[in-house]
């Protein structure tokens, strides 16, 4: 008890420590130093407001010494060194470093953006010249060249006929690249990202996407209509197979007739209804916005106004459809929709902005200096005609440590490069590797930040040391 006795006024006194930026040592336990910020960080979780079992100060000293006792049993024994305890902790820690790496103000603008997009509707067409994301600088030139051939028409001609001349989306014969109503994530972001910066009525410059080249038309903009609810009765339809599409004609107009005369939708799409799914639940769809169903099924459905409004049938390029309005709602508050939101930007391109943002800042902070010029270019030089898959391309490649980056007193070397390029490279044996190297340079450069600062993070960052401490004490 002296012990503790001795720490309390430590713990009182340390407070004004704490405020000029230092963490004092309150003890130390198997020559192990305890920091005040770990001992506070524990005492405030296990001892707030909400406690059903409050503890006095001394009483918690004496419950955390003893806490830490058994920690360091358990690492005698090794219980902290098992394969499984390990993988457990990395894959704990992996999901706490994400808020770590990457900007945080560029993460909360990417979220705003997209709420304020959210609120507006884009009618588009477009055309596609189509380019693999990794394509060789002969097939990219190729394509670029094309896509400005066909930019230059549509200055003048019509886009509806110069996109079923030329556009290598599949669906052109259909809709001779009419799109229609789109709202935010409804396309890949490059896509989104014109289509709501070009005004009515013009036409876009090419934009590249991993689909390839886009020429984009907004034909028109509104308020959003928010999302709705609906049930459906569905007949199938078959390409081709006229007999069969007059069956499910009528008899999707003698349902109609059906529903009209009072029977019960849900219980008629029970029944009734083809799309099995939906008939289980009498029909019902979950909720839905622009961009997510068919052109036809949409469009009649948002033309629905009174909840219980049952269309007349409408056909899609899957069959007939009756569709009844259940409930409508408008875009939820930003606090309200936020979550969704951030969870949706972090399966979408747009996520990589905050971390290039982080990682613009870790060049500066680390003093990044890149050996580019001419030691890629001797790199190249020394591989190329070569492929990835090549025992020669190896052999080369694990010869040549030169330093490629140096930054915060690490050197990164050639033979990192390659063996980089070997795990994150899909060529199966056919791409050149000078291709390759020219387009992977500057993502090896990132990851090779990221890493470092990834190691640095319970260093830099007591909240995050502490949450690592805890989960591996715990």
């Amino acid at each position: 008890m002296k012990t503790i006795s001795k720490l309390l006024p430590l713990l009182v006194l340390s407070a004004s420590l704490m405020a000029k930026g230092k963490d004092p040592v309150l003890m130390h336990i198997n020559e192990k130093p305890v920091h005040k910020s770990e001992f506070e960080y524990i005492y405030n979780k296990n001892n707030s407001n909400n406690s059903l079992d409050k503890k006095t100060l001394e009483e918690y000293v004496e419950l955390f010494i003893n806490f830490k006792l058994k920690v360091e049993e358990a690492k005698t024994q090794g219980l902290d060194t098992t394969k499984a305890f390990i993988n457990e902790l990395n894959g704990y820690r992996n999901q706490l470093t994400r808020p770590y790496l990457t900007d945080a103000k560029v993460e909360e603008s990417v979220i705003r953006e997209a709420y304020e997009r959210l609120k507006e509707d884009v009618e588009v067409s477009h055309i596609l010249i189509r380019i693999a994301p990794d394509a060789t600088p002969d097939d990219t030139l190729k394509a670029w060249n094309k896509v400005n051939e066909v930019a230059a028409r549509v200055k003048s001609e019509d886009f509806a006929q110069v996109a079923k001349e030329t556009s290598e989306d599949q669906s052109v014969t259909d809709n001779a690249g009419y799109i229609g109503w789109i709202t935010g994530f409804r396309t890949v972001y490059p896509f989104e990202v014109v289509a709501y910066s070009t005004p009515v009525g013009a036409i876009s410059k090419p934009v590249r996407t991993s689909f390839g080249y886009h020429i984009i038309k907004v034909h028109d903009r509104r308020f959003s209509r928010g999302e709705i609810l609906v049930s459906h009765i569905m007949k199938f339809t078959s390409q081709g197979d006229e007999a069969g599409n007059a069956r499910a004609k009528a008899s999707i107009d003698s349902l109609y007739q059906v529903i009209k005369s009072g029977a019960d939708f849900g219980e008629v799409a029970e029944a009734n209804s083809e799309d099995r799914g939906s008939a289980a639940r009498k029909g019902e769809l979950p909720w839905f916005g622009v961009g997510r169903m068919v052109q036809e099924f949409e469009k009649a459905a948002f033309a629905l106004k009174e909840k219980g409004e049952v269309s007349e049938p409408v056909q899609s390029p899957y069959g007939w459809h009756i569709i009844k309005l259940i409930d409508q709602k408008g875009l939820p508050s930003f606090d309200e929709k936020k979550a969704e939101i951030e969870r949706q930007v972090k399966r979408d391109e747009r996520a990589q902005l905050g971390q290039l943002a982080f990682v613009n800042k870790l060049k500066k902070e680390y003093k990044l200096k890149v050996q580019k010029g001419d030691i890629l270019g001797g790199f190249i030089a020394a591989l190329e005609g070569n492929v990835l898959a090549d025992s020669a391309f190896k052999a080369k490649a694990q010869e040549l440590n030169k330093p490629m980056l140096k930054f915060a007193g690490t050197t990164v070397t050639q033979s990192d490069f390659f063996g980089y390029l070997v795990k994150n490279s899909s060529t199966n044996g056919k791409t050149d590797a000078g291709e390759i190297i020219r387009t992977k340079f500057d993502e090896f450069i990132n990851q090779q930040l990221l890493d470092y600062e990834n190691t640095r993070l319970e260093s830099k960052h007591t909240d995050f040391r502490l949450l690592m401490q805890e989960y591996h004490d715990g």
